[in-house]
């Protein structure tokens, strides 16, 4: 279904801002609240919806507040108000409590006790409690923690939570509830991201983990993250402007960062991640700045454990092509499909192993039945994914037996790997390793194919 837009409606009578500058909106009745801070450093508020615009012009409230033009603030609801946080010109984390038609409930208070942050540097802030956690990166880089409330200040001081993380002064730190505690995402002073645990009243669970394998950002770059499948789905804007998506814990690490292909963005710049059924939505501001979309998911898997549904022999096989002109090593193609011909259709694969043929260093008879189902299999996998496999082949012999769907093995190729419908069967590939590989090192759960006959 594709969207449909009214006409914009201009929201800011009184209010002169600076472009390009965040606004902070939240529900406020059958209307919304706004917040954002103008060219002159003042955080003003007002009250409307896209449909009626403004009920009245913006309205300062800065009392006791001195922002840096544009500074972000972040609110929250508290009660039947809201509570604002923001860090002044001079780098002091401050708070105040209020709404659009009441104003200000009192000026604007220090939060900052033992934090020295960044002018107009950003705090992320959730509910904790009957309170609020506060997080942010210090001046000297140091990513910080405390609780506390606009109407009661700070619970204590600000506590490091940097063990193990050097950050860029002022860099964003994104936070999410967790369990009892909360987890915590940023990327340090050398582009790496990485992860932790844990609260303001007990600080961090353990120390700052890398995981940024497959990965390298700007410094101090954005990490978007949102609860997802049982843990976190995260996704970060990289070197190259490739927008880069992985999920998983600080406390059992994230999966690989995959690429969502077909858009280059400004490097380290903000991207954000929805939840979309079972898998995500990003969104992104290419080069030219024009706003794109895409959706994705996770790849499908199955029980498919290769010791127990895998062939019970090694891919020893030897392939004499062309009258012997040519000698080829391995169907590992055939095997990965043919064994998984049993496990679709449910049926236990043949037990045969090395030896049971008559000679005990035979793993599979060269001119049997068997070996012709495997051969017939590896040319089917090689159909199917012709335009998803990318060699490069030293010579044109070897081009030859790629062709016929085989793998040389004589140094000048490793190992093929395909990908069958969209899905990677690369490590099931492993399994069928040519030449020599067998199925007993791999328990994992692996992924599959989308069709196999």
């Amino acid at each position: 279904m594709a969207f449909t837009f009214l006409a914009w409606k201009n929201l800011s009578v009184a209010f002169t801002g600076v472009a390009g500058a965040p606004v902070t909106v939240l529900p406020w009745g059958n209307h919304f609240a706004l917040f954002a801070t103008d060219a002159s450093g003042v955080v003003s508020c007002a009250g409307g919806d896209p449909q009626n615009g403004l009920m009245g012009p913006w309205a300062p409230m800065s009392d006791g507040f001195t922002g840096v033009p544009g500074g972000p603030v972040t609110v929250l609801p508290w009660g039947n108000h809201f509570a604002l946080f923001a860090t002044d010109a001079d780098g002091v984390v401050s708070c105040a409590g209020g709404d659009p038609q009441n104003g200000l409930m009192g000026p604007w208070a220090p939060m900052s006790d033992g934090f020295t942050g960044v002018p107009g540097g950003p705090v992320t802030v959730l509910p904790w409690g009957n309170h609020f956690a506060l997080f942010a990166t210090d001046a000297d880089g140091v990513v910080s923690c405390a609780g506390g409330d606009p109407q009661n200040g700070l619970m204590g001081p600000w506590a490091p939570m940097s063990d193990g993380f050097t950050g860029v002064p002022g860099g964003p730190v994104t936070v999410l509830p967790w369990g009892n505690h909360f987890a915590l995402f940023a990327t340090d002073a050398s582009g790496v991201v990485s992860c932790a645990g844990g609260d303001p009243q007990n600080g961090l669970m353990g120390p700052w983990a890398r995981v940024s394998e497959d990965f390298s950002g700007p410094p101090g770059a954005a990490v978007a993250a949102i609860p997802w499948a049982g843990a976190f789905a995260v996704c970060a804007v990289d070197n190259t402007g490739s927008v880069r998506a992985a999920s998983g814990d600080p406390q059992n690490n994230l999966s690989g960062w995959m690429p969502a292909s077909g858009l280059t963005a400004k490097p380290g710049s903000a991207a954000t991640i929805v939840p979309i059924g079972t898998g995500v939505g990003l969104f992104a501001v290419d080069t030219a700045g024009a706003v794109f979309a895409t959706r994705g998911g996770v790849r499908v898997m199955t029980t498919f454990t290769p010791g127990r549904h895998g062939w019970h022999f090694d891919n020893e096989f030897v392939n004499q092509l062309l009258g012997g002109l040519i000698t080829t090593h391995g169907l590992c193609g055939g095997m990965a499909y043919s064994s998984l011909d049993y496990y679709f259709n449910g049926i236990p694969i043949p037990t045969h192993r090395k030896g049971d043929f008559g000679d005990r260093n035979l793993g599979c008879p060269p001119d049997g039945r068997l070996r012709s189902m495997i051969y017939n299999r590896l040319i089917d996998s090689f159909k199917d994914n012709f335009d998803k496999w990318s060699c490069v082949y030293p010579d044109l012999d070897a081009a030859v037996g790629a062709a016929l769907g085989l793998v040389f093995g004589d140094g000048l190729i490793g190992g093929l790997v395909g990908a069958a419908g969209g899905w990677v069967y690369g490590e099931l590939h492993e399994a069928f390793a040519c030449p020599g590989g067998g199925t007993a090192g791999m328990t994992r759960q692996e992924p599959m194919p989308r069709s196999v006959s």
